[in-house]
């Protein structure tokens, strides 16, 4: 395989209810339950991959527009540590556990256990709470374990639902401590903000040879509580001055969010608050809402008023001698007048409740 085209498709696999798949974009995906064959054949499929396929268009159509991907990412340091290319060291992603206290609009109930509550509440006109998890995360946890060896273990992603609202990210860590050292090991959340890590948490965290929380805002301000319900941005600030103020030293804090027509013109204003929030310690207020994605589905930019995205495209259009490294306007496809409709039905029905 070829070292520059993609190191994750041969080092990384990540756990998604059930399924087997080396990374969140690649479309391909195996099916855990039909056994260690089946899973050592998708394996080997993925090793012989060598340039762009079909499954990888997420990345190529980033890049074509001279974007920053996840594969542009996944390469990084250069050169690939040896580890990553010998497949002595590996990485992990798992995204087995739906609980969530968010309903974001840009989620819905597959990845959150509010969303699917609120579903039903909205439907059946039931009581709205927040329930827990209910899925098989116990026969998940069974197949990884028997896929995975954690002594290979060189960095772990924890996505959700929200992880830091369960203990499933930290039973895992405990496994991989049975049979090495975490220094060794490297960590991200991808998290909400709205979880405060526990005492308990906190140890085993300064275990590790690094912590990165990657917070996923979409906003800030009012903006965060209309586009997150029913998250609140003043906890979730609160929460983030509490991390900062621990100055763990081995942690790392990033950020990303995700495009929609209702935050893209305001892209400047959340960068400013994490210049303004980050200016006295040692994070980079740049990581946080540096890369943005676009979103898919019903809150496409697709739905983006031709108008809007005028005024968006003059506002962030980047010039050729400016330092700043956005790509807010290269992020918007071409209008949908059927997505509109769909985006304006689906905004004014969750307006209602």
């Amino acid at each position: 395989m070829t070292q520059n085209f993609c190191n994750y498709l041969t080092n990384q696999y990540r756990f998604v209810y059930g399924v087997l798949q080396p990374c969140c974009w690649y479309t391909k995906t195996q099916d855990l339950s039909e056994g260690p064959e089946a899973v050592e054949k998708y394996k080997q499929e993925l090793y012989t991959i060598n340039d762009w396929v079909p499954e990888c268009n997420f990345c190529k159509v980033r890049e074509d527009k001279g974007m920053h991907s996840p594969r542009y990412e996944a390469n990084k340091p250069t050169p690939v540590p040896v580890e990553w290319v010998t497949g002595q060291g590996i990485s992990l992603e798992f995204q087995i556990d739906r609980d969530c206290n968010g309903a974001c609009l840009i989620c819905g109930d597959w990845n959150s256990t509010t969303w699917d509550q609120y579903t039903t509440q909205t439907i059946n006109k039931k009581t709205f709470s927040i329930k827990n998890n209910e899925d098989n995360v116990e026969v998940w946890l069974r197949q990884i374990y028997e896929t995975v060896k954690f002594d290979k273990v060189r960095h772990i992603t924890f996505l959700g639902g929200e992880p830091l609202r369960t203990d499933t990210h930290f039973r895992i860590l405990k496994e991989v401590k049975k049979v090495q050292d975490l220094k060794k090991v490297r960590v991200t959340y991808i998290t909400n903000g709205s979880a405060k890590p526990t005492t308990e948490q906190l140890a085993l965290w300064s275990e590790l040879a690094h912590l990165n929380l990657h917070f996923s805002l979409d906003a800030i301000g009012e903006h965060f509580n209309y586009l997150r319900w029913p998250l609140q941005w003043s906890q979730v600030e609160k929460n983030l001055q509490y991390i900062v103020g621990l100055n763990l030293p081995n942690l790392g804090i990033t950020g990303s969010y995700t495009l929609t027509p209702f935050n893209i013109f305001y892209h400047d204003r959340y960068d400013a608050w994490a210049h303004e929030f980050f200016k006295d310690t040692k994070h980079n207020p740049k990581n946080i809402f540096r890369q943005p994605f676009m979103a898919n589905g019903v809150m496409s930019l697709a739905a983006l008023p031709p108008k809007l995205t005028a005024i968006v495209k003059k506002k962030y259009q980047m010039d050729v001698t400016d330092n700043n490294d956005h790509t807010v306007d290269k992020c918007i496809p071409s209008y949908n007048a059927l997505k509109y409709k769909n985006f304006m039905e689906h905004i004014e029905y969750h307006d209602k409740h």
